[in-house]
């Protein structure tokens, strides 16, 4: 293949050009993903707290063993205002007997972040582990009564 423009002056192959666009992209990903991670660092106590929650869990230790490993959050959302806010989110585990994957809902209220709900699906396992959520320190709302 002859790679000279008719004025004798070498053109780079196709192939060469369309690699250095790839790989620029896949760049400015990798750039907008770590972006991401550092701005949602304020916003990882859900996260901090369900692992914590689920390391010293005595089922999610009989199920997966020790020590586990927590996976960063896969999917899910975060969503704020001011300081409130609620978040869903899921992440791996894994352990030596087994894995599974968490999940969890949390509401934040006046900047304090609190777990609505938090269980570990075991692979193999029908029904979820409860790891402890704090639903029950949430403020309750007094029923309405109608007369």
């Amino acid at each position: 293949m002859d790679t000279t423009s008719s004025q004798g002056q070498r053109r780079l192959p196709k192939w060469v050009i369309w690699s250095v666009v790839v790989l620029a992209v896949l760049i400015a990903f990798i750039a907008a993903g770590t972006v991401s991670v550092i701005s949602l660092a304020p916003h990882a106590q859900p996260y901090l707290t369900a692992v914590e929650r689920l390391q010293q869990n005595p089922d999610a230790i009989s199920e997966l063993g020790t020590p586990i490993s927590a996976g960063f959050p896969a999917s899910g959302h975060i969503s704020l205002t001011d300081d409130s806010g609620d978040a869903e989110l899921s992440f791996s585990a894994t352990g030596p007997k087994g894995s599974g994957t968490v999940s969890f809902d949390a509401r934040r209220d006046l900047g304090v972040w609190r777990l609505t709900r938090l269980e570990l699906e075991v692979e193999g396992r029908d029904v979820p582990i409860d790891l402890g959520a704090d639903a029950a320190r949430l403020p309750r709302l007094k029923p309405l009564r109608l007369e």
